[in-house]
């Protein structure tokens, strides 16, 4: 009898003899499958430029039918769906987007440098300065990094480099200084991730306070730093007169104040997250009233950019919490936290490797992608290991702010050479260097330090 006969019979007769066993492989085979087939498919995508909605979305019905139904799948989509964008407590986002908007056509922006180049233009490096204070208090009303580096940008650096700064300084000031914009609360990443990791949005805004006043002041620093190192790439500007420089804090009272009230009124507890976000867009209302930009031309066309944004940021945060139920569902998050656990590392160590995953990450992630992908997966290790959820959503922020400047997926690094196309990529790269490294001190201070984010939201009012 031919080999080949005789191997089928046997097997045939094996799975005769013991049919749970064969079943058994069998589904512990599909339930693989169904990890490795949507996973692989969904870094193909991403690789390919598809949009990370339908990365995250088609993969992960595909994974989650493999191992219940497509009914099931279908189902439970259209439930997170509906639960999402029914969900009274993620009105925040909206709000602060339409804030963020109106004050975009506000004209601030370019008040702000104003004022804060008359107070810093003498001392070393004072434009860079300037521009990082003036991309800061911008952030904090805008919630919006390419926003503020755009805004300033588009004044700060035609005015550094026509006072001799040089083209790596002005541009690397004006992109390590924009990404503030998403650890200064209102911060819709720390909106996206309190969603996610089920945390309180008001605790995430005021975690953010102590790192990016932090972050501003390493910044400041590099910047004087790089002044005193390479004096000809920085020159001083002649003093201004005192009554010029206190005419020019007229920009500063509107943004202090709404900044003051948003931040004050959810850490004593006066006012919700939604509550402040609804008062934001009276107040951001009234400061475009008094800049004299208040027009029914420019009010429509923030609620047009306030409804596309918010419609998009919907869609992957419903896709990416059900890829977080399909990851559930297959026990990979399981499967993670246990080999983790079972490795017998510090915790500290096991984070330091986090900290590396997601620098590396950013590298050839966008943050939108880092943030969705990301959260799911490794939530749930984070919590295991000890560490708080909201300390580990500020660490996040800050390898997503290094990724915003890390080639070759920096958007930051793009959206500044869309403004100065004269300016070599290569400058403008060189330029960020410095201030990805203020990137990797705060994560070293952070996870030394963990108190730098926590010490607010503990002592605040609920």
């Amino acid at each position: 009898m031919p080999r080949p006969f005789l191997f089928t019979r046997s097997l045939l007769i094996a799975v005769g003899k013991r049919p749970k066993l064969i079943c058994g492989l069998i589904g512990s085979y599909m339930e693989w499958l169904a990890i490795v087939i949507p996973l692989a498919g969904m870094i193909l995508f991403l690789l390919m430029g598809v949009k990370i909605f339908v990365a995250l979305g088609f993969w992960a019905v595909i994974g989650y039918a493999m191992v219940t139904s497509w009914d099931l799948a279908f189902s439970r989509l259209a439930l997170v769906g509906y639960h999402q964008i029914c969900n009274y407590a993620y009105s925040p986002l909206i709000l602060f987007i339409l804030t963020g908007e109106i004050i975009v056509f506000s004209g601030i922006g370019s008040d702000l440098y104003e004022a804060m180049h008359k107070w810093f233009g003498q001392v070393p490096g004072g434009l860079a300065i300037a521009s990082t204070v003036a991309c800061a208090l911008f952030a904090a009303i805008s919630g919006m990094s390419v926003a503020g580096a755009v805004t300033i940008g588009l004044i700060a650096i035609p005015e550094m480099r026509q006072r001799g700064y040089s083209k790596p300084l002005a541009t690397g000031a004006v992109i390590g200084s924009g990404t503030l914009a998403i650890m200064i609360p209102p911060s819709f990443d720390f909106i996206a991730y309190s969603i996610m990791a089920r945390q309180s949005i008001g605790e995430m805004f005021i975690a953010g306070v102590v790192p990016g006043i932090i972050e501003g002041l390493i910044i400041i620093g590099i910047i004087m730093g790089w002044a005193k190192i390479h004096p000809k790439a920085a020159p001083r500007l002649a003093a201004v007169p005192w009554k010029q420089k206190l005419i020019s804090l007229k920009a500063v009272p509107p943004v202090a104040g709404l900044l003051i009230f948003i931040l004050g009124s959810i850490y004593t507890g006066i006012a919700t997250p939604t509550e402040a976000a609804g008062v934001s867009v009276i107040v951001a209302l009234i400061i475009t009233a008094f800049y004299r930009k208040l027009t029914w031309r420019n009010l429509f066309t923030a609620l047009i950019h306030t409804v596309t944004t918010s419609g998009f940021i919907f869609i992957i945060l419903i896709v990416a919490l059900f890829f977080g139920y399909y990851l559930t569902i297959t026990g990979v998050t399981r499967m993670l936290t246990s080999a983790v656990m079972a490795s017998g590392f510090h915790p500290k160590v096991i984070m330091l490797f986090i900290m590396l995953l997601l620098a590396m990450l950013g590298c050839v992630l966008d943050p939108g992608s880092m943030l969705f992908i990301t959260t799911p997966i490794l939530v749930p290790i984070v919590s295991a290991l000890g560490f708080d959820l909201v300390w580990y959503g500020v660490v996040l922020v800050i390898a997503i702010e290094m990724g915003l400047i890390t080639p070759p997926v920096g958007i930051q690094l793009y959206v500044i050479q869309g403004i100065v196309p004269d300016i070599p990529i290569g400058d403008i790269i060189r330029g960020s260097i410095p201030f990805m490294m203020e990137n990797v001190v705060t994560l070293l201070l952070l996870l030394f330090f963990p108190q730098i984010a926590l010490w607010l939201p503990r002592t605040m009012m609920h």
